[in-house]
């Protein structure tokens, strides 16, 4: 059978002091089956499977010198992954 994909995606950042970074991004996908594909058993109209439908992702990052060669640095990172089909 044959897949459509479409969709939307978006990243926004901040830097609201010196090596403090903020990044928020996220997507919406629409993917689906054009046609019957019968070998795995998908229908059309069916959602690909593995393809999320919504992703978000919040990301944060400081850096600052430590003396006058090293850096020092800290993050993390939040993700969430909305329903996915796996079969």
């Amino acid at each position: 059978g044959k897949a459509r994909s479409q969709g939307v995606e978006f990243a926004f950042g901040a830097r609201p002091i010196t090596g403090l970074n903020f990044t928020f991004s996220g997507a919406y996908t629409d993917a689906t089956l054009t046609e019957d594909a019968p070998g795995i058993g998908g229908e059309a109209g069916d959602r690909l499977a593995f393809v999320p439908d919504i992703t978000f992702t919040l990301d944060g990052e400081y850096r600052a010198p430590i003396g006058d060669r090293l850096e020092g640095f800290g993050g993390f990172q939040l993700v969430y992954v909305g329903e996915r089909y796996t079969d």
